[in-house]
């Protein structure tokens, strides 16, 4: 079962024209198609078939063009056609990759719009939790992610102990009897600090 995560307002406009594309204008051409050649084109075919008569054109007459150009979805990115489909075996599965123009599934990944699912996209999360939901799908993100929490634990450590010895004789005495300890754990600190501040570009790319 899919789970369903409401998409804002203010984003629903490009999955509302992708959505419009798919169940409207691009069936609507795919439909003529069908009626004069007597099939759908093929996934080699594909639209470049919808734009040009496709060589070696076999069935049917056709009197294309039945597309001005190769559709593009509103984030810039060319929707996806297979047939046969293997969600629509009788005709074609057609599908936007959506937000991250990047799918994982074969249209089914939760930004998808698709035409087999007429409720799909299942959902996207909105602003800032969105963006992070799908740089976790890439795992050098996790990677970096992972690298900046543990550089952060060692300055964290030494932060509480610094904060510690202004309570705590036992701590200060413990920082007197080692100060050459304590110094390398400073240092060390700041350099944790420093790699982690270097690394936030490739976390933000």
């Amino acid at each position: 079962m899919v789970s369903e995560v409401a998409i804002p307002a203010a984003e629903h406009a490009p999955y509302v024209a992708a959505r419009a594309d798919i169940a409207g204008g691009l069936k609507v051409a795919l439909d003529h198609f069908e009626i004069d050649c007597g099939h759908y084109p093929t996934t080699s075919e594909g639209f470049a078939g919808m734009v040009n008569c496709p060589t070696n054109f076999s069935g049917g007459k056709w009197s294309g063009p039945y597309l001005d150009a190769i559709p593009i979805d509103p984030w810039g990115n060319v929707y996806v056609y297979r047939c046969p489909g293997i969600h629509n075996t009788n005709g074609y599965d057609l599908y936007s990759c959506g937000y991250d123009g990047i799918s994982k599934s074969g249209g089914d990944d939760l930004d998808d719009i698709n035409n087999w699912e007429p409720h799909s996209p299942h959902g996207v999360i909105k602003s800032f939790s969105k963006d992070v939901l799908y740089a976790f799908q890439n795992s050098r993100f996790r990677i970096h992610i992972m690298r900046s929490l543990i550089l952060l634990i060692l300055p964290f450590f030494v932060e509480v102990r610094i904060i510690a010895s202004l309570f705590s004789q036992r701590v200060r005495d413990s920082i007197a009897r080692h100060p050459v300890a304590h110094t390398i754990w400073i240092l060390l600190s700041l350099a944790a600090v420093f790699l982690f501040l270097t690394s936030l570009p490739r976390i933000a790319g």
